[in-house]
């Protein structure tokens, strides 16, 4: 078993009182606004930031997350290993159906099949409309050369609506890399460990010391919490070529 350790998010603002009173238009107003949606994005952040550091964090059975050398039973040395690290993977219908194959295929400690089924592709905003094509498209493999006027014959697309599409704005720092997920069962790829729920705190009486000392509000917010990874088979990261 692994233990999450929670981590503190704080972020503070402070905005000069007469700026705020005469401020007719709304300018500081945003600010405010801001703070409130980037603690609504916290969560988001921490789990995110685990997708990206699977390859080197580590997983229960002393792997990382993502790695191609997971034993099928860790209490058996000559266990057969398996991968949710799949290279030389672009995002095209072949490497797709290749890693949705794998993720239903992955073995349990008793060699039965542990029936994983997949249901999300996450991808960087640059593959987002490759990724959409993939799984929204009637036909695929259509390739019309306009200077010549020939194209290739295109084929029904079996991907079609097999999984949803998220696309993560966070993952442009890896443009070659895509996810496929299982997040339908109960227990998660990735978990969010919320131990003290965001708490919000504005600073804007008269006899608050920073509003008395110099005449500036502060709004606050201040929250802890932690990701962490689920079980590894619930996920299999993609390398581009």
């Amino acid at each position: 078993l692994q233990s999450i350790e929670n981590r503190l998010f704080e972020n503070t603002v402070g905005v000069k009182r007469i700026d705020l009173e005469d401020d007719l238009i709304g300018v500081y107003r945003p600010v405010i606004e801001e703070l409130a949606m980037q603690t609504k994005a916290w969560p988001d952040k921490l789990i995110i930031d685990a997708m990206l550091e699977g390859t080197s964090a580590v997983a229960y059975d002393g792997q990382h997350f993502f790695d191609s050398n997971h034993p099928q039973n860790m209490d058996d040395p000559a266990s057969p290993l398996q991968s949710n690290l799949l290279a030389d993977h672009d995002l095209e219908v072949d490497a797709l159906a290749d890693a949705i194959q794998v993720m239903m295929s992955f073995i349990g400690a008793d060699g039965k099949p542990l029936e994983i089924v997949p249901d999300l592709l996450v991808v960087p905003p640059q593959m987002k409309f490759r990724a959409a094509r993939l799984l929204q498209a009637e036909l695929i493999g259509r390739d019309i050369a306009l200077a010549t006027g020939h194209g290739a014959a295109a084929d029904t697309n079996v991907l079609k609506g097999s999984l949803d599409l998220l696309v993560l704005p966070r993952l442009a720092s890896e443009p070659k890399s895509f996810y496929v997920l299982c997040t339908r069962r109960a227990i998660k790829p990735f978990i969010f460990q919320n131990r003290e729920a965001p708490e919000f705190t504005a600073l804007t009486k008269p006899d608050d010391e920073n509003v008395f000392r110099r005449d500036e509000f502060l709004y606050g917010v201040r929250a802890r919490g932690a990701a962490g990874y689920g079980p590894w088979f619930l996920a299999v990261k993609c390398l581009g070529m």
